[in-house]
């Protein structure tokens, strides 16, 4: 089976061994089951959302600074 683990170690994907069309999505303690079919959307999704909070965060803060990008 394989897994994909997140570089800091917060998070894990991989096939799900009780079922090839979910993937398991392993954050901290929580584990989701997710169709394989509907993973391109939500990750989709996810990327959009993570690009708008770049965006958001990359704007001056209000006293002449930059925020930070998410990591």
């Amino acid at each position: 089976m394989q897994t994909i683990n997140s570089p800091q170690g917060r998070w894990s994907v991989s096939v799900c061994s009780c079922s090839q069309d979910t993937i398991h999505l392993v954050y901290g303690n929580v584990t989701i089951h997710i169709a394989v079919e509907d993973l391109r959307d939500l990750g989709m999704a996810m990327q959009r959302i993570a690009e708008g909070l770049e965006l958001q965060l990359s704007r001056d803060d209000g006293n002449g600074r930059k925020k930070e990008f998410l990591q």
